[in-house]
């Protein structure tokens, strides 16, 4: 279920396996699979643990499959703002936010 943050964070790491592992093969789904991510982290914003693994599944499937990375720059600005405390969140938000800003 969507709400069940446990399931919703088991997923996003699965997705995240498969775009550092999986390669070209798994570009045609690379969209969709942003658009959960990134619909999961808004459902549980409140969760340092959820936004860690999100950041870090959307820079697999950014730096492996090439996806879409609109709205990725926002959710790592959200996450690092809201979860300021969290180390692993800040790690997570920076190392996306540098692959995003790269030349």
């Amino acid at each position: 279920k969507q709400r069940d943050e446990a399931v919703q964070r088991n997923g996003i790491i699965s997705l995240g396996q498969l775009a550092a592992h999986g390669g070209i093969a798994w570009r045609g789904s690379a969209t969709a699979a942003v658009g959960r991510v990134l619909r999961a982290m808004a459902v549980h914003d409140g969760s340092a643990e959820t936004q860690a693994v999100g950041l870090w599944a959307l820079g697999r499937l950014a730096e492996r499959v090439e996806a879409p990375t609109g709205g990725m720059l926002d959710a790592a600005e959200r996450a690092r703002k809201r979860h300021r405390d969290s180390a692993l969140v800040c790690r997570h938000a920076d190392q996306l936010v540098q692959f995003l800003q790269r030349p």
